[in-house]
């Protein structure tokens, strides 16, 4: 991989030779990692406190700066600032930019007990740019504290490699409204497109999805969930995954959490084979988005392998 100038999105990575759908690119560390309720000025004591190597990859980043930013943090910079006030607006100045190098380029960490209330820097991540049809998968995984990057699909030399900075299942309108805060107007095919079934499908996907991954949580609260329950669930989960298919997300990570609750609703009314086809499909794409090291993987190992035990037990007692 190389970095490059792009036609419209400033600096971009790029293949430099044949990438096989499935491959790890980068498994990167953070550069600073921060809470959701961190300020400008704990962000700078951090950048301040880098080596001068790993200090320079972060200022060397782009980025985005509003029309108006607040100014409630500039008290506190005064309070420990006991240089030339001829030098504090720079100070400030500087403050700013790294805020707005770390709000541009930021990506969520997870915690083991699966909270995403941090945020960190990866210098190599932030090179890649955003598609709706991205052909990598970013996450952090917290079992080795690495943000890792995988190939979604096979990419030739000379393909500009982009990351989906939000959720995908969504409309044009929608995805345009999550990306103002990285300040552009996405221009990648499907939103140049923007073709009427498409935007059917999608404003459908994101009302069926939304609804499915809440009635998972309420089944979940539940001790007894009637059969119905879950034939009712597993129809719109396969209209889902229908849906995903006609819009090419057959590598989403989210059609992986849709297989995963098709194959747990499957089991739950007895049909172990059909589960056992939608396990194994969710534990295929969570390799291929996210590696065989993480948590995702191993709770997707697990539900194969319950079902296949299910499996044994149908086939034994048959």
């Amino acid at each position: 991989m190389e970095v490059r100038k792009t036609p419209n999105a400033g600096l971009g990575m790029f293949a430099t030779a044949h990438i096989p759908r499935g491959t790890r690119l980068i498994c990167e560390s953070p550069l600073v990692v921060l809470s959701e309720l961190a300020d400008l000025p704990d962000l700078y004591r951090l950048v301040e406190a880098l080596p001068a190597e790993r200090a320079a990859a972060f200022w060397e980043l782009a980025a985005y700066r509003r029309k108006a930013e607040e100014v409630d943090w500039i008290p506190a910079i005064r309070a420990s600032y006991d240089g030339p006030s001829e030098d504090f607006e720079a100070l400030c100045d500087r403050v700013l930019d790294a805020w707005l190098i770390y709000e541009t380029n930021r990506f969520t960490v997870r915690s083991s007990n699966g909270a995403r209330n941090k945020m960190g820097l990866f210098p190599k991540a932030a090179r890649l740019n955003h598609s709706c049809r991205p052909n990598v998968f970013h996450r952090h995984n917290h079992y080795i504290n690495r943000l890792t990057i995988h190939a979604l699909t096979d990419i030739d030399p000379g393909t500009e490699i982009c990351t989906s900075y939000i959720d995908i299942v969504h409309p044009t309108q929608e995805r345009r409204r999550l990306l103002r805060h990285w300040g552009f107007k996405c221009t990648c095919d499907l939103c140049r497109s923007r073709n009427s079934a498409n935007e059917h499908r999608r404003g459908k996907l994101e009302t069926l999805v939304s609804r499915a991954k809440r009635d998972a949580a309420e089944r979940s609260q539940k001790t007894n969930v009637p059969q119905w329950d879950h034939a009712n669930a597993l129809g719109k989960l396969e209209e889902i995954l229908e849906l995903m298919t006609e819009e090419e997300l057959d590598e989403a990570d989210t059609r992986a959490e849709i297989l995963a609750l098709a194959a747990d609703c499957a089991l739950a009314i007895g049909w172990a084979g059909m589960a056992r086809d939608w396990a194994l499909q969710a534990l295929e794409i969570e390799e291929r988005c996210l590696g065989s090291d993480g948590q995702e993987w191993e709770a997707a190992k697990a539900r194969l392998d319950k079902v296949e035990r299910a499996l044994e037990a149908e086939t034994g007692s048959g």
